[in-house]
């Protein structure tokens, strides 16, 4: 292990503003253990700035503390620096997302983190790097065009919205007025089976164009499965445009990485590419999940093959095989999948990051650690977790989609309960729909029969037509079946969202108590044969009013 310094990049704002409770847990974990130096952010770019200084100092590795944005700047920071070989890049994750650091195969732990900076592995991930008209990036993970950049362009309209909040009600603009970009993709491999290259050509209106490193975007969604992060290959996933009703029959193969076999999908790997808009309008596209201000005619896309030195885990280091993934049986129910794909649609769309305030720094001992690290400001509070979201957060993951709440809190089995518990509603409430229809179109059947012998007898006045037809046997069972099943799948849709809303409000106390000060203690006392249990929780500081506080409070309208 380098005696070097490590460089910490903290990004404060990470996950909603938790960035800055997560550096000051892996800063303790560190110290005594690993020399450092870290650094809180104060906005976009000065990560990448950390990067570049640390690498032209000496640093022996760096540390990024964030998520995927932060990552992104991190290394487009270490891959700008004059300095041959790079520091090794390390993660420890505190974004939604994190997809980068999925692909390093480490623990969340701050001791995760301690372990991969003294015994981890260095390994070569490739970048990707895009050229256009008056700019030139490189990305780590994703370069995207499509229906997740309408979501980061529309998410302005809602700044004075908190985080969470802010991404849904963006997504649900985008989802009312999405309008699907034509783009034409023509992708080279340089290499092949047969010595020639392989060629990808894709055009018409894109629902998702998405080139990546690694197998997933968006928090886990196997966008390309059988992508590597270090064979050299950057891979290309096409969905044409497609209504709402396809993208939510779509997304479930998705999320399970099934989908090369659809016929919205087309999958490649390239060694370049070029994206190009199919008529006047420029391309809108991010790069990592920040949205790039400058949209483009033409994008130049090509892999820099083990560009990127990264840490990881001493059993990640050598590369796994890639799994093929399983063809599963066709169901003969692909509605309830429509169900899941709808709220797993909405949950590819959501993630969080807000700028942060900077901060002095002090010297302890072999490291360097920013104020606000060590002393957290008075006014966080002490359910506030590095892992997971805040109340509010998690209330509005767990009803948006059931047991997403409770997962990132880390409540993994109460969240597997309520996504079942919602699934199996769904199914039932699928299955009750279709055989409300199967009813209606029995009683259809029974009362035109009824009516055309009806008609043959003579009789045309509606009034004996209908009394006729509440006479009839087989009509009143009909009749009785669709209400039966009218209530039924009222009774659904009353389960389904008293289960979403009980699953928001599990979540919402789930976050609260996932990082509870104090554990509960029982204390027994056997000379009085008495038992007490008591528990702590932090309590704002009470101040005496003062006569001044009273009068204004006293005469709130005096200002006016």
């Amino acid at each position: 292990m380098s005696t070097d310094p490590v460089c910490v990049v903290v990004n404060p704002a990470a996950a909603g503003g938790r960035g800055r409770k997560a550096g000051r847990r892996v800063v303790e974990a560190l110290a005594g253990a690993v020399p450092f130096q870290a650094h809180l952010t104060e906005g976009p770019g000065h990560a990448s700035q950390l990067a570049a200084e640390a690498a032209a100092e000496g640093a022996s590795r760096v540390l990024a503390v964030g998520g995927d944005g932060t990552v992104h700047e991190v290394a487009a920071g270490l891959l700008a620096a004059n300095r041959k070989p790079l520091p090794p890049l390390a993660v420890h994750p505190v974004g939604t997302g994190n997809d980068f650091f999925r692909m390093t195969g480490g623990g969340r732990r701050p001791e995760d983190a301690r372990t991969v900076l003294q015994d981890g592995v260095v390994q070569r991930f490739d970048v990707g790097r895009v050229q256009w008209d008056g700019g030139e990036r490189t990305f780590v993970n994703l370069l995207g065009v499509g229906v997740d950049v309408d979501v980061l362009r529309r998410r302005a309209k809602y700044a004075r919205l908190p985080g969470l909040a802010q991404y849904l009600a963006a997504f649900l603009d985008a989802v009312v007025r999405y309008r699907p970009p034509k783009v034409r993709i023509d992708a080279k491999s340089a290499t092949s089976a047969d010595g020639e290259a392989d060629r990808v050509r894709v055009s018409g209106p894109a629902t998702l164009a998405a080139i990546t490193v690694g197998p997933s975007i968006g928090g886990g969604f196997m966008i390309n499965p059988t992508a590597r992060a270090s064979d050299g290959r950057l891979d290309l996933c096409h969905v044409r445009a497609l209504n709402w009703r396809e993208v939510a029959g779509l997304v479930p193969r998705v999320i399970r990485g099934t989908h090369g076999g659809c016929r919205q999908v087309t999958l490649g790997r390239l060694d370049q590419a070029v994206v190009r808009s199919a008529d006047s309008e420029p391309i809108h596209f991010e790069l990592d999940g920040e949205l790039v201000p400058t949209p483009a005619r033409e994008l130049r896309v090509q892999v820099m093959p083990g560009a990127l030195p990264v840490l990881v885990p001493p059993r990640a280091g050598a590369p796994a095989p890639v799994a093929t993934p399983r063809p599963r049986r066709r169901s003969s129910a692909p509605s309830a999948r429509v169900l899941i794909g709808v709220l797993a649609a909405a949950a590819l769309a959501v993630s969080a990051a807000l700028p942060a305030a900077p901060a002095p720094a002090q010297e302890t001992g072999n490291a360097t650690v920013p104020d606000s690290i060590l002393a957290p400001p008075a006014s966080e509070s002490a359910s506030d977790s590095a892992s997971g979201p805040g109340p509010a957060g998690a209330f509005l993951r767990g009803v948006l989609v059931p047991g997403w709440g409770h997962t990132v809190s880390g409540a993994t089995t109460r969240g597997a309960f309520y996504f079942g518990a919602e699934s199996l509603a769904g199914w039932m409430l699928y299955k009750t729909v279709r055989r409300l229809g199967t009813a209606r179109q029995q009683a259809e059947l029974r009362e035109r029969r009824v009516g055309e012998a009806l008609a043959a007898q003579g009789v045309e006045d509606a009034t004996e037509r209908e009394a006729a037809l509440e006479a009839d046997d087989d009509v009143a069972r009909a009749r009785g079946l669709v209400a039966a099943r009218e209530e039924q799948r009222e009774d659904w849709i009353a389960v389904a969202i008293f289960t979403l809303l009980l699953s928001g409000l599990d979540a919402f106390v789930s976050a609260h108590l996932q990082d509870f000060p104090e554990p509960l203690t029982i204390e027994g006392d056997p000379a009085v044969g008495r038992v007490e249990v008591g528990f702590r929780v932090p309590a704002p500081a009470w101040r005496r009013p003062t006569p001044a506080s009273r009068a204004a409070r006293a005469r709130p309208f005096d200002r006016w």
